[in-house]
């Protein structure tokens, strides 16, 4: 019997366990990562991973002068079913945390687990003091009061293949508050990455004038009335900002992020790659990903992105957008607007006539623009692909059509003392539509 199709065969059979064994090792050391999440954006990876396993084995065959195995064996084809159940696990469970927050689903610990919890002794600080709190693995809570006291909730976790060897290992963890220059640093002692000997949690109550700064490796982050300013430094897990007096800033990546209510500027710099959700920001909102780079001045509305869509409802001041793979939603816009997209239709309403320079160019795809009845403005709109229409009329329009270049050129509405703004539409492949609202 030949051994090329065993060969070929135990060389799936070994990246389907590679695989299992990962996901396992991910969710253990890594729980807040979102596995469910990455499963089912990169499930397709298990194919290209076939695909390379059979190409080895065709290789072989030509090379060896023997028969080549079947396309999948029954044991691959059991195995695979399995490593599918599991996969379907979690994300199922990733699914069910995300639709019901409320609901804590753990998979089976290989060892036991223990919780121990403790209060640090108060410390009062002055006011506008820096407060920082570091966790290697865990969560951050912060709440701001009234007073001058820092209090501090422990919450040490270990996992030990018995009770004596999880005693062991929480005994190894502990956590202080240190008096550092400018403020107090609240930190694990004995926390060092993967190897940490277990997870430290922290809910802290400051008082509302302190300048915050969270930092989390593997966990989540959850931030509410602070009068001052916030920072956050995220690797995995969720974000969460409430009620925020001063200027918010985050940093890093993780799953989902919500920050609602702040009265200066926000600013994100990082990929979430569940949904982000920014409502109320007074001052000027900032985000960059890998996928998109926007800006929103005083965000009255709402700000949602997720991984097909981004939306903005509301916004007072300026809207510039720069995304890629994501179509785009604007509802009630009111100033000067820039938006440039590749690969996703773009949707426009103006609340009010515009008044500013009104720019929305897409590489790929449809553009819908929607204005107010009483609008005076210049249009440009252009489609290299496309049809172009315009519910508004006017004689002076002049609708053209060279090969498969098609354009609208000119001015609508009444006229008016101020010069009518320019709107410029434009999409390589696509159909332009502007409406007119009633």
């Amino acid at each position: 019997m030949s051994n090329v199709g065993h060969r070929s065969s135990s060389l799936f059979v070994g990246v389907l366990l590679i695989v299992l064994g990962l996901v396992f090792f991910a969710d253990r050391f890594y729980p807040h990562f979102g596995i469910g999440h990455l499963i089912r954006l990169y499930w397709p990876v298990l194919i290209i991973l076939w695909g390379v396993a059979k190409l080895i084995d065709h290789t072989s065959s030509r090379h060896t002068g023997e028969p080549r195995g079947p396309l999948l064996s029954g044991g691959e084809a059991a195995l695979l079913i399995l490593l599918a159940l599991v996969l379907a696990t979690f994300v199922f469970r990733d699914w069910l945390r995300d639709e019901f927050p409320g609901i804590e689903i753990h998979l089976p610990a290989f060892g036991r687990s223990l919780t121990r919890t403790r209060s640090l002794p108060p410390v009062e600080i002055p006011a506008g003091a820096h407060v920082s709190i570091e966790t290697g693995r865990g969560y951050v809570k912060v709440v701001g009061a009234d007073g001058d006291e820092l209090r501090v909730s422990v919450h040490e976790s270990a996992i030990g293949r018995d009770e004596a060897a999880t005693d062991d290992r929480i005994g190894g963890v502990d956590a202080v508050i240190d008096r550092i220059a400018g403020g107090y640093r609240i930190h694990p002692t004995s926390q060092s990455g993967w190897r940490s000997p277990g997870t430290v949690d922290f809910d802290v109550q400051v008082p509302k004038s302190a300048l915050v700064t969270a930092n989390t490796s593997h966990g989540d982050i959850d931030i509410r009335n602070m009068d001052a300013d916030v920072s956050v430094e995220s690797q995995s897990g969720d974000v969460r900002i409430e009620s925020v007096a001063g200027n918010v800033r985050v940093h890093g990546r993780g799953e989902n992020l919500n920050i609602t209510d702040v009265a200066g500027d926000a600013a994100v710099d990082g990929d979430y790659l569940g949904d982000t959700h920014v409502r109320r920001t007074a001052g000027t909102l900032h985000v960059k990903s890998a996928r998109e780079e926007l800006t929103v001045a005083k965000l009255t509305g709402e700000l949602a992105v997720d991984s097909g869509d981004l939306s903005i409802s509301g916004a007072a001041g300026y809207i510039k957008v720069a995304t890629h793979d994501k179509d785009v939603a604007v509802q009630g816009a009111a100033s000067q607007l820039d938006i440039a997209s590749s690969h996703g239709d773009i949707d426009v309403h103006f609340a009010r006539p515009p008044r500013d320079p009104v720019s929305i160019t897409s590489d790929s795809g449809d553009v819908e623009l929607t204005l107010p009845a009483q609008s005076t403005f210049q249009l440009s709109a252009v489609s290299r692909s496309g049809d172009v229409e315009c519910d508004f009329e006017d004689a002076s329009v002049r609708h053209a059509r060279e090969t498969d270049v098609e354009r609208i050129d000119g001015t609508f509405g009444p006229p008016s003392d101020s010069p009518a703004p320019k709107v410029s539409v434009a999409t390589s492949y696509g159909a332009i539509h502007v409406r007119e609202s009633k």
